[in-house]
Order: C-alpha cells, then structure tokens, then sequence
C-alpha cells in the first residue's frame, strides 16, 4: 500500500521534483516541494527535500500508525545508523560518538531481543506528546478530511492515502 501511495505522492501536482534541483542557499521553509494543503500541522518533514522517509512519515500521520522506537538502558537500539558519506552526510565527517551501540540483550532460549509488552510502551504523537492509537487514528483521519475539504485535485492521493476512505467521506 505504501508503494502505491509513494508512486502518485511524488509525481505534480503533489510534489515537485524539481524544486530540489534549486535548492541552493535556499532556506528550508522557502522550498515549494509540496502544496501547503498536503503540510502535516508543524512538522521539519514538510519540507525535507532529496528524502524518502518525509513520505513515509506522511503516509504513517495520515493512517495513525507508529514506529516502534524503543528507549533501552545505556543508549542501546534495535538499529544503528553507519553515517556513510553520501546525499546527507560529507565525506569528512567524522563518525558521532553518540550514536547508538546495536543492544545485544537476547533470550538465551529464542534468540529474541528483549522488550517490554507491546501494551505497555509509550505511545507518543508527531511532537512528541503522549496519546494514544485511538488520538493517532483520529488525528490522521482529521488530517485527511482537511486535505479533501481544501485540495479538490486530490482524490486520486486520497484514495491510496487513506487507511479507510469511507472515514474521509462520511
């Protein structure tokens, strides 16, 4: 579904691929990547240009979904970033020493990482805010309705982008 959302997020009207080609000295909240009817509310995402992960975090607000992100002992994570040279990080830079060790906390038995109950994690919003599923489902359907109320070329990105269309329309 993400892969059906992705291929009419980053075609005009709703995102201009070209605009990132003249990006430079350009402040961040200049950029006219997307129409302001499709802004997540004050979200950095909106305008990230040359990034895959803003259409990831659009298509996730809009459903209501999560990311698992847990907070181990000793800055442990589930996964680590390389910082390899490339479209956001310079060949000289020099590897962030607080970056994340990998957690090697396992189950002797099956081999699993060791984690909280799904029930019992946090759940927290786009800013940062605790909430929960049902506030994240709400918010994203709400989110949705304002983009059919004030984007009328919309309903073909409406139609992949919504978890349940029927929501938006009634």
């Amino acid at each position: 579904e993400f892969m059906e959302f992705i291929k009419i997020r980053v075609e005009p009207p709703y995102y201009d691929m070209n605009a990132e080609e003249n990006l430079a000295g350009m402040n961040y909240d200049d950029l006219k990547l997307t129409p302001k009817e499709l802004y997540l509310p004050d979200v950095r995402s909106n305008v990230w240009p040359k990034s895959w992960k803003r259409f990831m975090v659009d298509w996730m607000y809009a459903r209501g979904l999560v990311m698992l992100y847990p907070n181990l002992p000793e800055e442990m994570a589930l996964a680590t970033t390389m910082a390899l040279p490339g479209e956001h990080v310079g060949a000289s830079r020099k590897m962030n020493p607080r970056v994340a060790e990998l957690a090697v906390s396992f189950d002797r038995e099956t081999g699993m990482v060791l984690l909280p109950e799904y029930r019992d994690l946090s759940v927290l919003d786009i800013h940062n805010n605790p909430t929960t599923f049902k506030e994240l489902v709400l918010s994203g359907t709400n989110f949705l309705k304002g983009v059919q109320a004030s984007c009328l070329y919309c309903n073909d990105l409406l139609r992949v982008w919504a978890f349940d269309v029927n929501a938006i329309v009634n």
